[in-house]
């Protein structure tokens, strides 16, 4: 009775063997059933860079938290992604793919600046999650925003697990990004909150 091959699991299908047709009379060949691979994960940064980040220095706070994040992402052989949106513009910055063992001279390129399209970016972020959703077994959201921005997102349904990273560092807080995880229905945290390296 030949054994098992590669990308078989260590479990008989007994259902498939009984039902073989070269097992009617007598067992002769064991079906297994199908290993199960580990799925890929994907990190996703959703990350504002308008004018409102560039007070306090709470930017380059959120770039050594987002930097921690892909360093994970590495670590774990994970999938990682980021597109920020600022000047009235959302942006690409890494493509869906390996995560990187540094991102440094890529988070050099971005200007920060302007207002800030929460909306669209959200909007973006979900357009590119739900094509990935065949190629990826999970996904994380991770949008780092102060939460400043008039732009209404009642309607915006995200697809994966999502996590909202306040980068509010103003004494006087709005608290928007608070509001925002709920209406969203995500996960809420501030970046004083989160230790890195």
């Amino acid at each position: 009775m030949p054994g098992r091959v590669a990308d078989q699991s260590a479990r008989v299908n007994w259902f498939a063997t009984l039902s073989h047709q070269e097992n009617h009379a007598q067992i002769k060949r064991l079906i297994y059933h199908p290993q199960k691979l580990p799925g890929k994960h994907l990190d996703f940064v959703l990350l504002d860079t308008s004018s409102s980040t560039l007070s306090n220095n709470a930017l380059t706070s959120t770039l050594g938290i987002v930097k921690s994040l892909c360093s994970s992402a590495y670590t774990k052989r994970n999938h990682f992604a980021l597109t920020h949106f600022g000047n009235n513009n959302v942006l690409s910055l890494i493509n869906p793919r390996r995560a990187p063992k540094h991102i440094e001279k890529d988070l050099l390129k971005i200007k920060a600046g302007g207002g800030t399209p929460l909306r669209k970016g959200l909007l973006t972020a979900c357009k590119t999650l739900s094509k990935l959703q065949k190629e990826y077994s999970s996904q994380t959201l991770y949008v780092f925003t102060d939460g400043r921005s008039r732009e209404s997102v009642d309607d915006v349904t995200l697809p994966c697990k999502t996590v909202i990273i306040d980068t509010e560092k103003n004494t006087i807080a709005l608290g928007k990004c608070k509001q925002l995880a709920t209406r969203l229905n995500a996960a809420y945290i501030h970046m004083n909150e989160i230790s890195h390296d």
